[in-house]
């Protein structure tokens, strides 16, 4: 049961909430009450039926003086949080559609680095396939080299032929294409990481392969399956209790 509006005294809401001294003034007077509750809720001890009842009275008066501040701050504020959401408003169009027109740009430029990258790798294989075929070529014409020289008797000619194969070296791998610099952009790498299999990551955190900081505690859940089992909820490494809470009725 939702709780009644408060009734304002016109006075009691500043006429200009924008105006910093007089909502300092209406806060400061709303805490100075507080703080009065506040000791006074600590000096109470409930040793008797009486004074059980006593406290009962003293929480809901100062409950409903809570919500009374909770009403008033809204009211303080909404109009506040209305005009920010109005220029925010304005503005949003404006940055989303530079963001996404930033975020086509990098793609676009991403694509054509990539591109460069795959002709500069290709070449890197074209170039380590030729020195390849050229080391073949060369083994094949020492063997031939080496064959007829062992045919002729002479061994030690065939193995220093075999062991004296000119090498072929092969090409540096290709670096990063040099591309156009433009001043204020820069390329940065970054890594993420997904779970796809959630039960093969928990057996690999309880065998102590993964760092117990990969899964969390789904604690939410838990207090949701708690409120549904109650006493009975028995999971392994799981504490289940109880507690009691006052709350108001609205009555």
């Amino acid at each position: 049961m939702s709780p009644d509006p408060v009734v304002l005294e016109p006075e009691v809401i500043p006429p200009d909430v924008t105006r910093k001294a007089e909502t300092q003034a209406l806060a400061a007077r709303y805490n100075s009450q507080a703080d009065a509750d506040l000791l006074m809720a600590k000096s109470v001890l409930v040793t008797t039926d009486d004074e059980y009842v006593v406290a009962g009275e003293l929480r809901l008066r100062i409950d409903a003086d809570r919500k009374k501040a909770e009403q008033i701050e809204e009211l303080v504020t909404k109009p506040l949080w209305d005009h920010w959401k109005f220029l925010k408003g304005l503005f949003k169009p404006s940055i989303e559609k530079r963001t996404e027109a930033c975020g086509i740009l990098s793609r676009q430029r991403l694509v054509y680095d990539k591109k460069k990258q795959y002709e500069a790798d290709q070449i890197h294989r074209e170039h380590e396939e030729a020195a390849r075929k050229e080391q073949a070529r060369l083994d094949k014409l020492a063997e031939e080299k080496a064959r007829r020289a062992e045919a002729k008797g002479d061994t030690e000619r065939a193995e220093e032929i075999r062991q004296t194969v000119p090498q072929v070296p092969l090409p540096i791998p290709s670096a990063a294409p040099i591309l156009p610099r433009v001043s204020g952009i820069a390329k940065q790498q970054y890594f993420h990481a997904k779970v796809t299999d959630l039960a093969a990551l928990v057996t690999a955190v309880a065998a102590g392969e993964v760092p117990m900081e990969a899964i969390l505690a789904n604690e939410p859940w838990l207090n949701k399956t708690a409120g549904a089992l109650k006493a009975s909820m028995k999971y392994p490494g799981v504490q289940v209790w109880d507690e009691w809470k006052e709350k108001g009725t609205g009555r």
